[in-house]
């Protein structure tokens, strides 16, 4: 199986100044790209193929991992705003989406030892912005054919964050037992 992982924030060239989340001088681009690389040496451990995205909208992004036969696409990023969780979210109308984002959730919480919640995400429905629709998560995933997620492992301003940067390459390599255990079970 070939995943598609996306630095999220990283080369969009509509909002090229956007490096998402900064705190204590840490870019969230940096941490992601961290934890996306570790993803790669982990996936092709297990025997999987794995293509990092890096650059262009979120279409165009779609269109690559469709191009490559990608059977799981990842947008991944690190949230903000303080909380204490990881959060894997999956497509409202894919039950193979559901299935895997509990299997992420599930390692990242084995591994770290923090709370990881596996979300659906849906198109706005109320116009109230970052609200449990997690819409803005939903548009980076709902155009692609891949079962897809958006993953925000933790909070780059939490409580445990110090931990969280030194553990970059185990959150990567429990994403990608993740989807290997959820490979493996379909």
């Amino acid at each position: 199986m070939i995943v598609a992982a996306t630095i999220g924030h990283a080369g969009r060239p509509s909002r090229l100044a956007d490096r998402g989340a900064v705190f204590e001088g840490v870019e969230e681009t940096s941490a992601v790209r961290r934890y996306t690389d570790a993803l790669d040496r982990e996936l092709r451990r297990l025997g999987h193929g794995c293509v990092l995205l890096s650059d262009g909208e979120y279409r165009e992004q779609w269109a690559r991992a469709d191009g490559v036969g990608a059977g799981v696409y990842l947008n991944c990023h690190v949230n903000a705003g303080g909380g204490d969780r990881g959060l894997v979210l999956h497509d409202h109308r894919s039950g193979r989406g559901r299935a895997l984002a509990e299997g992420v959730a599930g390692e990242l919480g084995r591994a770290l030892g923090w709370r990881c919640e596996a979300r659906a995400c849906r198109p706005d429905t109320n116009g109230v912005p970052r609200d449990a629709d997690f819409s803005e998560a939903f548009g980076t995933i709902a155009g692609v054919r891949a079962v897809a997620l958006c993953l925000e492992p933790y909070f780059l301003d939490g409580p445990r964050r110090a931990e969280f940067l030194a553990r970059l390459d185990e959150v990567g390599a429990a994403v990608a037992r993740g989807i290997d255990g959820w490979a493996r079970a379909a």
